[in-house]
């Protein structure tokens, strides 16, 4: 029987992903899983179960699911995840993943902190493979009791993946961090031309603030660490999506998870400090290993990752109720409030943390 494939985003009709249709043919797919000394390992004379799309950006990328097992159909089943992309497999972060598994960031390390084990590369489906991990991203734990607890691991994760003896073999700057938020305030400004002014102001604020931000000599960094981003198992933290790892400012990371976090505040509890316990954890804990020179540029980062979440706010229906509130808060903490907003409990936590 052949295994059922799922796919609710039509990925398999992107004709300018030209590997999906044998990407998501389960005896195409089973042929070449089969091949992968990795695989085989994990499941002896594997069956291909089902194939369920994740994640699609038409013309670029795709995320999918494969549910594998042995020839036995009570023995439980492997699950691998396979990242296709429109160029072709990315052997870089492919490569990337290994290097880090012998640098200590396998499933079983001392210290709690790993990655998803990578499992092989299909060049002629355009992906590369690594395992599912187990366990729930932080950002549903970091509203519970232990949500302190569970920052304090993120960081000394985070801290870890800074220290790693890896070359990602490219770079990213604080110049490119404010090109990326110039493109995307442009785009909204598009969307929402009364804004335009104000946008403008916001990204006038932003490039100031950041020009005063001193280098670092650069390490390894994530690029994208926000709290979808770290799986928790227990004590176990895996870190997720290295798509993106660059040479770059440490304290990007810890600036990139901070506003997201508040952003999921405002967008979830209508507070952008209802997560201040969790966020200040991980910033105080990061600076106990890393030193207190990364809090502040940490503080101008997380306001340059809000006033780029903005541009999400237009794309997403289910962010446009806070889009308002948002712009409002990315303009409190770079000082551009027009006029003195009501001193409750959420704009006194604004104001704590201005960016300039």
């Amino acid at each position: 029987m052949s295994a059922p494939v799922f796919d609710t985003f039509g990925a398999a009709a992107d004709e300018r992903i030209p590997f999906l249709p044998a990407a998501l043919d389960p005896s195409v797919v089973q042929d070449r899983f089969r091949r992968l000394p990795e695989l085989e390992a994990r499941a002896s004379g594997l069956l291909l179960r089902s194939v369920r799309v994740l994640r699609h950006k038409p013309g670029r990328r795709c995320l999918i699911e494969y549910e594998l097992a042995g020839p036995d159909p009570t023995a439980e089943p492997v699950f691998v995840l396979g990242k296709v992309r429109a160029r072709g497999a990315d052997l870089r972060t492919h490569g990337l993943a290994r290097r880090l598994m012998e640098c200590g960031f396998g499933p079983h390390s001392a210290d709690g902190a790993s990655i998803p084990p990578p499992l092989g590369v299909v060049p002629e489906l355009g992906m590369w493979l690594q395992a599912r991990v187990r366990g729930r991203p932080s950002t549903v734990l970091l509203p519970g009791s232990d949500g302190a607890r569970v920052s304090m691991r993120l960081a000394e994760a985070l801290h870890k993946l800074h220290r790693a003896p890896v070359s990602p073999g490219r770079s990213h700057t604080t110049s490119d961090e404010i090109a990326m938020l110039r493109e995307r305030l442009q785009s909204m400004a598009g969307e929402r031309p009364e804004w335009a002014p104000r946008l403008n102001r916001v990204y006038e604020a932003c490039a100031r603030a950041a020009s005063g931000v001193e280098a670092p000599a650069p390490c390894l960094i994530h690029r994208d660490f926000y709290p979808d981003q770290a799986v928790v198992d227990g004590e176990r933290v895996h870190i997720v999506d290295l798509d993106l790892c660059s040479w770059g400012d440490p304290a990007l990371d810890v600036g990139n998870f901070v506003g997201h976090a508040v952003e999921q505040a405002l967008r979830e509890r209508g507070d952008p400090g209802a997560l201040d316990g969790p966020t200040h954890a991980l910033v105080e804990r990061y600076a106990e290993r890393a030193g207190r020179a990364t809090t502040a540029a940490a503080t101008v980062y997380a306001t340059l990752t809000l006033a780029r979440l903005l541009g999400l706010s237009v794309r997403f229906p289910e962010r446009h109720a806070t889009a308002p509130a948002l712009l409002d808060l990315c303009e409190e903490r770079l000082g551009l409030a027009a006029r003195p907003r009501p001193a409750g409990a959420a704009a006194a936590r604004c104001a704590r943390y201005p960016a300039r």
